[in-house]
Formats: structure tokens, C-alpha cells, sequence
């Protein structure tokens, strides 16, 4: 007996077999079981809507927030002699009469619409009466407040489906974590849905990240990468003024390139995505504005002017690359300040209805996406990690991180090497004790009526005289060189920990301590600080502090310092650790100093700490050596 499916597969859609995942989607539909189904950018989750629409007696309502999308498929769906038909914004009024009057006659088996047309006064009551066969939402993620992306008008799709007799839905994504999928559930009334993924890995993806501090690092980057890979690209920026100085900056450099944002007037956009779609044009520069909904198989790069807002958006928009299956590369221009840009939109709300808790999950998605930026794991593992939730990576070969080389290659086709992730850095008491050193070290700077930032705070605990530690005299903090051997990044992970922690919070560059951090910094409440130390072949990298191999500090020496540091901190109304490290009072045991010049030589120990507590250190020192 013939298979339906594969009949209409192949007689419609003009295509020999599914692809993975596709056929037990199509089966669940048209079962007219709800779905909720997961697949990348290219992987066919048009197809499994459409094919259970050709087959179905009825109508399938598809809603789409995508004009582009809609524009394309229903054309391509007419191609093949699908009665399809769309309402949306910006068509002629000819040709939403024409596609009103095929449905009023029910000469239409898919119809495309956008959310917010649900809210035109008796749309829904012309569809009302009809078969409805399915009722098919895209980028459904748009439906939770959690997504990357969301719309308040994807919120009534729920009594929609009811007004329309409850047929079944399908809900599809290509960018969903698993609270996303959850609330994708109960805010589409879908709760038990048949779930369907097909994973996340995009394995002809080659994913880079360049670190590239100026403008003019990474237009010079740019164009190194536009002369090295032939083919169209896109290149994404964040602001509209960035996307006119790189769009002029190409085109002056030879450089066959359109820009492309929500400022231009609709028909020079309309103008730019045509020479882009066609090949007239090789390169378009663009905001996030561009892109939704196009099926351009050929890009061949995607460079990223500037950090995207989230892990979410940033697969969203490299899945554009290589949707032909051949190679393709995406590379991520890293700089710092860049996230001060996506922190303003995080704070910038047009329509005022912006909640802190919505505030809070955007913070969280940006913190994933520099995670991103910073990680030394396999990139397409990283972005598999954020959206599965698991702890188990890939050794790709490919990305940048499991090193693979700049140039595009051909992609491997083998099945990548999973491995056993590291495993997640674990609070401990050692962590919390770095957090208190840390918020001490930003209070005393602050006291000092000193404005801390990241580069004063991490000069005052790594005992470095930079110019603000000179200018300000803060070399006679207690909490000069703290982190004596600490390298920057690792001081700069800590921070980014405590940022999360919610114990700080920056303000223009200004650190600033929570009422939280505050509790926390004078014991007056506990938190989990998930940092490590690096690690380098298996062993902690050691602090300069620390005695060297071979040389052993005198145990009761050790013992006798800590004792009287204990009482002395008492004493003091202060932790221990300001007056002097573990490591600082193993340097002392081994040392042994007997003089103020020897003592200022202990690594720890400052002008400010010998002046102090001197006298008393050596008297502890060599208090045996006085009893004899």
C-alpha cells in the first residue's frame, strides 16, 4: 500500500524523503494530537505544517509575527498549487479583498496571519463556522514573556484556539529553553502536548569569537573576513548608526553592500532585501530588523558588529548561514563596552510595560550571551548546554575553541565526540571568603571617596600602583594585595559571579555594593559564590605568595600567626582575612622577618599592614625565640 505522506511528499513538495524528525511530526498532526515541536533554523518546520494541511479537510490557520515569511511561503506554496492566502499589514486592499472573498468561498487550505489581526473587530468571526483542521503558531516562543522575543498579542492565541471549536494546535520554535517550552504549555493551553526536538546543532557552522576593542579593530576584521570567504553575508548590528558607518565604510572599500534597518523608508528596505535575496548584492549590513522569515540558502558568513542580546537571538541569527548544508562561517566581534549598548535597551522600555521581572530574565539571557563570549568550551556545545539544560558537550573541531582554523573548511560529517563537561563550579566556603574580600575592597575605595570601578578594585587586591591606586594613595587599604597572583580575568570572572550573585551592581561604570552584598560582607547572611580558581594540567595555578616547591613554612610558626590574627580581628570588629591571608601568613612562617625591611618584602604585606600590625606580627613570629 502506497504511504499517503510519502505520496503527497513527493507529488506536492517535489522531495524524495523527510528529513530527521519531519515524518513524526506530520504523523502527530495529523492525528490531531496538539504538538509543541523544537527545530533549527533549515531543518523544514514549515513542511510540518503545510503537508498535514494539504491532506486535512479543512482550513489551517497559520500565525506568524513574519511578513517576509508569509510573503515567501505563500508564494511558494501557490508555486505548487496550494490554495494559500495571507491578512496581514502593508498587502493592497485588492489583495486582502481577493483573499477574503477565496475564503468566504473556501477556496483556501492555508491561511497566513499575524497575531495582532486577531484583534480587528470580527476577524475571528469570519473564521468562525469554518473547518478549522490546525491551528499553527511559528516562533512560538514569541507567546512566553520569558522568550527573547515576546508579544502581548501572542497571549490571546489561547481563547482564540477556544473560540475557534479548540482544533489542534501546533506550536513551532527554533529558540526555546526548557522554561520557555514550559510556558509555551500553559500559556497556549497545551499542557501535555506531544513534544517533539530535534536538537540544536548546526554542524556545518563553523562559530568564532574575535576579541576586537575599536571600531576600526573591527571593520579592519570585517573586511579580512569578507576577503578570505566568497559568497553572500550579512553582517548584524546593534544600533542603526553602526549599520550606515559600516555599510559607507564597505561600499568606499569596493565592497558590494546594502544596509538594511527599521529607519529606512519601506522601499529602499524592500529595495536592499531584494538585491540581497537575488545575488545583485553580496553583502547586507543590518539590525536585528532583518532576516525573519528569509530562506536564502547560500550565506556563506555572518559576522556580528557587537554582542547580541541573547544567547536565543544570536542562534536565531547565525542559523541564516549555510541552510544549503555546505559550510559556513559565523564570527562574534567581541568588546566590553558593546554589552553597555544592550544594557541600555535592557533599561530602555517604549511602552513603559516592562517589569522587573522581565528586566531581571533579560539581564539573565545577556549574562548567558558574554558567557558565551568568554567560554573556553566548544561553542556549538556551549549553545547546546543553554538550550537542553545538560552538562555534556562537544568536541566539535571545527569552532574556534576546539581548534579549528580560520579559514572555512568542510565540515566533518562524523558524529562529533561527546564528553563529559566539566563540571559546574560549586560554592564554597573559600569563594565566599573571596566575595567578602572583594565587597570589603569596593567599601574601602568607596570610604576613601574614590568612585570604584573594575579597574581601581582589581589594581587595590592584585597590589598594583596603577594611577588611580597613586593618585589616591590606595596602596594603604588593608585590602592591598589581597589577590596577590590573581591574574585579570580570573578577578574579572569573580565579578561577573557576584553580579549575578545580585551582591553588586554597576551604574556607568561605577560599582556599587546590593543591600544583599552588604549583608553578605559582614556575615550577617551566607550565599553560594560558584567560582574556581583556573586550573592548569589538573593543579590549581598557585599564588606568587605562596612558599616555593621545596621550602617548607614553619608549622608553629603558621599556628601562632593565625591564632593571633583570630583574636586580633575580634578585637578589631573585622574578618579575619583583612588583616592577612592564609598564604600571606605562610609567606611569614617562612620568611621569618625580624625587621621592618624584611617584613615589607612578605608578598601581603603593605606600608599600611606594617605600620599596624608590624611590631605584633614579629613578636609572634619569634615569641619562642624570646622565651629562651
Amino acid at each position: 500500500m502506497t504511504d499517503p505522506l510519502l505520496r503527497i511528499l513527493g507529488e506536492t513538495f517535489g522531495l524524495p524523503d523527510f528529513r530527521p524528525g519531519q515524518r513524526e511530526v506530520i504523523e502527530a498532526l495529523a492525528r490531531g494530537e496538539n504538538v509543541l515541536t523544537v527545530m533549527p533554523t533549515g531543518s523544514g518546520k514549515s513542511l510540518c505544517y503545510q503537508l498535514p494541511a494539504v491532506a486535512a479537510d479543512g482550513l489551517t490557520v497559520v500565525v506568524s509575527p513574519l511578513i517576509a515569511l508569509m510573503i515567501d511561503q505563500i508564494g511558494s506554496l501557490r508555486s505548487r498549487r496550494i490554495p494559500a492566502g495571507g491578512i496581514y499589514s502593508g498587502m493592497s486592499s485588492g489583495d486582502r479583498s481577493e483573499t477574503y472573498r477565496n475564503l468566504e468561498k473556501g477556496g483556501l487550505k492555508i491561511l497566513y496571519v499575524s497575531p495582532e489581526r486577531f484583534t480587528y473587530e470580527n476577524f475571528l468571526g469570519r473564521l468562525q463556522g469554518r473547518k478549522i483542521s490546525h491551528f499553527i503558531i511559528d516562533e512560538a516562543h514569541c507567546v512566553s514573556e520569558w522568550g527573547h522575543d515576546f508579544r502581548v498579542e501572542y497571549r490571546a492565541l489561547k481563547n482564540v484556539v477556544k473560540a475557534l471549536g479548540s482544533p489542534p494546535v501546533g506550536a513551532f520554535t527554533a529558540t526555546a529553553t526548557q522554561e520557555v517550552r514550559r510556558d509555551i504549555e500553559i500559556q497556549l493551553g497545551i499542557e501535555g502536548a506531544a513534544y517533539f526536538f530535534t536538537g540544536f546543532d548546526r554542524e556545518n557552522l563553523n562559530l568564532e569569537v574575535r576579541p576586537a576593542p575599536t571600531k576600526r579593530t573591527k571593520l579592519t576584521t570585517i573586511m579580512e573576513l569578507l576577503n578570505e570567504e566568497s559568497g553572500s553575508a550579512i553582517v548584524y548590528c546593534s544600533t542603526r548608526k553602526d549599520t550606515e558607518e559600516i555599510t559607507e565604510a564597505l561600499c568606499d572599500h569596493g565592497f558590494s553592500a546594502v544596509r538594511y534597518h527599521a529607519g529606512l523608508p519601506d522601499a529602499e528596505r524592500d529595495t536592499a532585501q531584494k538585491a540581497f535575496l537575488s545575488g545583485k548584492t553580496r553583502i547586507i549590513v543590518a539590525t536585528c530588523a532583518f532576516g525573519m522569515g528569509i530562506d536564502k540558502s547560500d550565506i556563506r558568513l555572518v559576522i556580528h558588529f557587537a554582542i547580541p542580546g541573547s544567547v536565543e537571538t544570536y542562534y536565531q541569527e547565525i542559523g541564516r548561514a549555510g541552510r544549503d548544508g555546505a559550510a559556513a562561517r559565523c564570527v562574534l566581534l567581541w568588546s566590553y563596552p558593546d554589552v553597555q549598548i544592550r544594557r541600555y535597551f535592557i533599561d530602555k522600555s517604549e511602552t513603559g510595560e516592562k517589569s522587573p521581572a522581565v528586566r531581571a530574565a533579560e539581564e539573565r539571557r545577556l549574562e548567558k550571551m558574554i558567557r558565551y563570549a568568554r567560554s573556553y568550551q566548544c561553542r556549538r556545545g556551549f549553545i547546546i548546554d543553554y538550550f537542553v539544560g545538560r552538562h555534556v558537550i562537544f568536541k566539535c573541531g571545527v569552532c574556534d575553541n576546539c581548534g579549528g582554523v580560520n579559514r572555512m573548511q568542510e565540515v566533518p560529517r562524523s558524529e562529533p565526540v561527546l564528553e563529559q563537561a566539566a563540571p559546574e563550579p560549586q560554592g564554597t566556603p573559600e569563594s565566599l571568603e573571596w566575595a567578602r574580600m572583594v565587597l570589603s575592597c569596593i567599601e574601602r575605595i568607596r570610604r576613601a571617596e574614590v568612585s570604584p570601578n573594575l579597574r581601581n578594585v582589581a589594581s587595590v587586591l592584585r597590589g598594583q600602583r596603577s594611577d588611580d591606586v597613586k593618585a589616591y594613595g590606595l596602596d594603604a587599604l588593608s585590602t592591598w594585595n589581597l589577590f596577590v597572583g590573581w591574574k585579570q580575568r580570573e578577578i574579572r570572572g569573580l565579578f561577573r559571579v557576584l553580579r549575578e550573585a545580585r551582591l553588586i551592581a554597576l551604574h556607568e561604570g561605577r560599582i556599587e555594593i546590593t543591600e544583599f552584598g552588604r549583608r553578605v560582607m559582614f556575615g550577617k547572611e551566607e550565599a553560594v559564590i560558584p567560582f574556581e580558581r583556573e586550573v592548569v594540567t589538573g593543579a590549581v595555578i598557585m599564588e606568587q605568595a605562596e612558599p616555593a616547591s621545596g621550602q617548607e613554612f614553619d608549622a608553629e610558626v603558621f599556628e601562632r600567626l593565625r591564632a593571633w590574627r583570630s583574636s586580633r580581628a575580634k578585637t578589631d570588629g573585622m574578618p579575619p582575612y583583612v588583616i592577612a591571608h592564609d598564604r600571606t601568613l605562610k609567606s611569614l612562617a617562612l620568611a621569618k622577618p625580624d625587621s621592618m625591611e624584611a617584613l615589607l618584602e612578605v608578598a601581603g604585606i603593605g606600608p599600611t599592614k606594617a605600620a599596624k600590625f608590624g611590631t605584633e606580627i614579629m613578636g609572634v613570629i619569634h615569641q619562642k625565640d624570646a622565651a629562651n
